[in-house]
This record gives structure tokens, sequence and C-alpha cells, in this order.
């Protein structure tokens, strides 16, 4: 796989937004580019995958699924057309990987114990403070601590801290 430029990339992207004015040949040679891009991203997160594996294995997590995907072209295509101002070559959500993991029968899809929610919404929004490069305060930091508390409930087999 040839490593394409930063600037290439941002162009394929532009083309790609632009689909009614572009013709075949630069439709062609973005498809090229941005498949090639999105593969390159396919070995970092097999990493990720193999990372999360062997830490769960290590906290001792009953039953772990383990997941990883790309984001697929249509879906970059669509995110850049809602996003007009956005270069492709900074989308950042191009790949993920997440461990879950059953706690209980009968739990659908978003469902689960208030505690344990509302800890992921707390990580969530430290992780957004961190991206903006913002230092959370020391309440947000003691909720963060109790929440992550009154959720260990949930993983009996993990080690106390």
């Amino acid at each position: 796989m040839a490593a394409h430029s930063k600037n290439r990339v941002k162009n394929a992207g532009e083309v790609l937004r632009r689909l009614e004015s572009a013709t075949p040949d630069e439709m062609l040679e973005a498809i090229g580019v941005i498949d090639e891009w999105r593969a390159g991203h396919a070995k970092p997160l097999r990493r990720v995958n193999a990372g999360l594996r062997h830490y769960v294995r290590k906290v001792g997590v009953e039953q772990p699924e383990v997941t990883q995907r790309l984001k697929r072209f249509a879906t970059i295509a669509d995110k850049l057309r809602r996003q007009p101002t956005m270069a492709l070559s900074r989308m950042e959500d191009i790949g993920g990987a997440r461990v879950t993991r059953r706690l209980g029968e009968g739990l659908k899809f978003g469902a689960g114990p208030d505690d344990l929610r509302e800890y992921y919404v707390l990580v969530s929004e430290l992780l957004a403070m961190r991206e903006r490069h913002e230092q959370p305060d020391s309440v947000f930091m003691e909720q963060l601590a109790s929440r992550f508390a009154a959720t260990r409930r949930h993983f009996p087999n993990e080690e106390p801290r």
C-alpha cells in the first residue's frame, strides 16, 4: 500500500464531497486514495484490539467480547457532506475498538445499571475535555471517583484498586 500525503487524502475527500461536479477520472482516483487511506488504519486497529484482549484477560473479565470496525466508505462520504469544513485527513473516528461484557439476562442495547451508564457518561466527558486540552475541576474528578467506586460491583473478578 502506498502511503498518501495528508494533502492528497484531503483533496480526495474534497472530490468525494463535490461528487456531482467531479469527473469520472477524479472520482476513480479519489476512491483509490480513500480506500488505501482507510485500509492503512486496519493494522493499528488490529494492534489496539490485541492490546484490549490482553488487558481484558489480565484483569479477569469473564466472557468479554472485543470487537473492532473501520468506518465504511459510504459513512465517510456521508460525514464529509454533513460536515463541510472537515478535512478527510483530520477525520478522527475512522476505526474503533470496544470491549463489551454481558451484565445479565434481559438487558437491551443501551440499557443497564444507572450507575454504570452515569460512569461512562463521565468518562466520555473526561475524554472530550482532554481532546479540548481542558483540565477537569476537582468536583468533576470527585464525581468520577465516586461513580467508579459505585460501578465496581459489576466487575467482581477485578482486583480492588
